[in-house]
């Protein structure tokens, strides 16, 4: 009997559960991290300013908040000025829970890979 499942992670930040999807929460991660990787790089380069650096954290917030809902990322943060560092850490922490949950889920999708009508794997 196929049995519907809960194919949802959570997300415990500021004192509060968020029950959201990992393939959105990857996605919209993905896309915080590419950013942050290139400010980096200007960073590490010296070429950085403090519009970037406002730049780069109101941009992940806006990824985040993809993922965790609109105005969730202050409530989180409470009164505290968020820093680049805050951001990464919940973008850290993001991926890795939604890694965890692909990786056992890849575990057990692994049939799909597999031809019924034949032992070939398909490509």
């Amino acid at each position: 009997m196929f049995e519907i499942l809960k194919n949802t992670i959570q997300i415990e930040a500021g004192n509060k559960i968020y029950e959201v999807d990992p393939v959105m929460a990857e996605v919209n991660v993905n896309a915080a991290r590419k950013k942050l990787i290139e400010f980096n790089d200007k960073l590490v380069m010296g070429e950085a300013t403090e519009k970037d650096v406002k730049n780069i954290i109101t941009a992940v917030v806006a990824d985040l908040e993809n993922v965790l809902g609109k105005g969730e990322i202050g409530i989180i943060f409470a009164d505290k000025a968020i820093s680049v560092h805050d951001v990464m850490d919940l973008v850290v922490y993001i991926s890795a829970v939604a890694e965890d949950f692909e990786r056992q889920k890849g575990d057990k999708y692994n049939v799909l890979r597999q031809n019924p009508f034949n032992s070939k794997r398909m490509n």
